[in-house]
C-alpha cells in the first residue's frame, strides 16, 4: 500500500510537471513499455511450470503480487507523464524548441557575443535545452536600480569627495576616512620627471639619469622598448638605447611618469589578478591611442606624449579607489564584474557617491600633473564635454570602446558612430586599421603588461 501511494504521488507529480513544462512523451513511453515488459516476463518466469491461464499455486501468486508491487510504480509514473504531456501538447500547444529559439535570438541581439560574455555563449552553444528547462518555472521581477548620471562638473569634485567621506562615516565602515583624505604623496621619481618636463634645456642624458635612479623603473622602460611590439633592431640594453633607438624622448618621459605613478600606491587591497587587469587595460589603451594619434592630421593632432600618458593612466582611479576606499573596493569589483554593460564609473558613483577617476583627477591636479591628463581622466566618460583638452578625453573614450568591441577587456561592446570618430578628425577606415593592428599584436602587448607588475 505504501509503495502504491508513493507511485501514485510520483505519477501525479509527473502529470503536473508535464503540464507546466515541455511535453515529454518519450519519457512517459519508456516508463510504460518498461512496466509492461517487466510485468510480462516476470509473470511468464513465475508461471513456466504451469499454463498461464491456470490458477497459480499460493507461492506463485505471492511472487506475482510482489513483482506487481514494483511494476505498479512504473505504470503510474508513465501514465502521469503521458497524460501531462498530452495536455501540454493538445491544450497548451507548447513548443519548447520555438520558445528557446526566440529567447536565444533576443539575447544574441541584445548581448553581442564576445570573450566577455561566456554566459550567453553557454546558453546558445553548450546547454540550451537544459537552461531553458531551468528558467521556464522561474519568476521574474525588477530588483535593480538605474545607474546614476555621472557629473561633468570638475569644480564639484572636492565637494563630492567630502560628501562621500561623510557618508562613509555615517555608515560606520570598518576603515573610516579622516576629514582630510590620506592620499599618498607624489613619488620622488615622478617629482623628478615632472621637474625635468618643466626644464626647456633638458636633454636625453638628463632623462636617462632621472629614470636610472629607480632601478625597477629603468628595467620597465627598457623592457617596454625591447618588446617585439616595437620591433627594434638589435638588443636594447639601457634607458639611453630605449630613448635614442626606439621610443624617443617625449614618450620615455611620459612612460616613466605613468609607470612611477602606478607604483606609488600600496595596492594592499588589490588581488594580483586585478593588478594584472589594470596594467593590461593601461597598456592596451595607451597602444590604441598611440595608433589613433598617428592617424590624426598633423594640424589637429594632440600632443603625442600627453595623449599616451592619458591612455596609460586612463584607469588610475581604480588604484586610487582601492587605496582610499578599501572597505568598498571589493563591492565595486563584484558589481563591476556582474554588470559589464554598465560603465565602471556609474557603479562607483552608485556605491560611494563618487568615481575613482574623480578622485584621481583631483589628486593629479594637486600633484601638479599636466592639465591635459587631469582633464582626460576627469571627462573620459563625458562625450558632451567641449572644453579645453577635450581631444584627450575623447581619445580615451574611443580607445576603450574599440577595445571592448574587439573582445578585449571585461566590458561589453557599444556602437561607435561616425560623429564620435569625426570629432577627432579620424575616419572609419583609419580607426578600423588601428584596432586590427592592436588585435594582431595582442601577444606582444600582453607580454608588456605582464612585465609591468614588476
Amino acid at each position: 500500500v505504501a509503495v502504491g501511494f508513493s507511485a501514485f504521488g510520483a505519477g501525479a507529480d509527473g502529470f503536473v510537471n508535464r503540464m507546466t513544462h515541455p511535453a515529454d512523451t518519450t519519457r512517459a513511453t519508456v516508463y510504460l513499455l518498461s512496466a509492461v515488459v517487466v510485468a510480462f516476463f516476470t509473470w511468464r518466469k513465475l508461471s513456466k511450470d504451469q499454463p498461464i491461464n491456470e490458477q497459480p499455486k499460493s507461492g506463485g501468486m505471492a511472487y506475482r503480487m510482489a513483482a506487481l508491487v514494483f511494476v505498479i510504480p512504473m505504470i503510474l509514473i508513465g501514465v502521469g507523464n503521458l497524460a501531462g504531456s498530452t495536455y501540454s501538447v493538445v491544450v497548451k500547444r507548447s513548443n519548447p524548441d520555438l520558445l528557446l529559439g526566440n529567447t536565444r535570438s533576443e539575447l544574441q541581439q541584445n548581448m553581442p557575443r564576445s570573450k566577455t560574455a561566456p554566459f550567453w555563449v553557454m546558453i546558445s552553444e553548450k546547454a540550451p535545452e537544459d537552461f531553458a528547462n531551468i528558467i521556464r518555472s522561474a519568476t521574474t521581477g525588477n530588483f535593480t536600480v538605474p545607474a546614476p548620471e555621472l557629473s561633468s562638473d570638475p569644480n564639484g569634485d572636492e565637494k563630492a569627495i567630502l560628501n562621500s567621506v561623510q557618508k562613509f562615516t555615517e555608515l560606520r565602515v570598518k576603515q573610516r576616512l579622516s576629514e582630510t583624505l590620506e592620499l599618498p604623496p607624489l613619488p620622488e621619481s615622478a617629482q623628478r620627471i615632472i621637474k625635468l618636463r618643466a626644464d626647456p634645456n633638458a636633454d636625453i642624458n638628463d632623462l636617462t639619469d632621472v629614470v636610472e635612479i629607480d632601478p625597477s623603473l629603468a628595467a620597465q622602460v627598457v623592457s617596454w622598448a625591447a618588446s617585439p611590439y616595437y620591433s627594434a633592431p638589435g638588443k636594447i640594453r639601457s634607458v639611453h638605447d630605449a630613448i635614442v633607438r626606439v621610443l624617443g624622448f617625449d614618450m620615455v618621459l611620459n612612460l616613466a611618469l605613468g609607470l612611477a605613478l602606478g607604483k606609488s600606491l600600496s595596492m594592499s587591497a588589490i588581488k594580483p589578478s586585478q593588478i594584472d587587469q589594470y596594467w593590461r587595460s593601461s597598456v592596451y589603451t595607451a597602444a590604441v591611442i598611440e595608433g589613433l594619434v598617428g592617424k590624426i592630421p598633423r594640424d589637429s593632432r594632440p600632443t603625442f606624449g600627453m595623449a599616451y600618458l592619458s591612455g596609460l593612466l586612463n584607469n588610475f582611479g581604480y588604484l586610487i579607489l582601492a587605496e582610499v576606499f578599501p572597505p568598498y573596493f571589493e563591492s565595486v569589483s563584484r558589481l563591476t564584474s556582474g554588470n559589464p554593460h554598465i560603465p565602471n564609473a556609474a557603479i562607483e558613483q552608485h556605491l560611494i557617491g563618487i568615481t575613482g577617476n574623480q578622485i584621481a583627477s583631483w589628486l593629479l591636479d594637486n600633484w601638479n600633473m599636466p592639465e591635459e591628463v587631469v582633464t582626460a581622466l576627469r571627462q573620459q566618460n563625458n562625450l558632451q564635454y567641449d572644453g579645453e583638452y577635450k581631444e584627450y578625453a575623447k581619445l580615451i573614450h574611443l580607445a576603450k570602446g574599440l577595445l571592448a568591441n574587439a573582445g578585449i577587456g571585461d566590458s561589453y561592446g557599444r556602437n561607435i558612430d561616425d560623429v564620435e570618430i569625426e570629432a577627432l578628425n579620424l575616419t572609419r577606415g583609419a580607426v578600423t586599421e588601428v584596432i586590427e593592428n592592436i588585435v594582431e599584436a595582442s601577444d606582444d602587448l600582453d607580454s608588456i603588461a605582464e612585465k609591468m607588475r614588476g
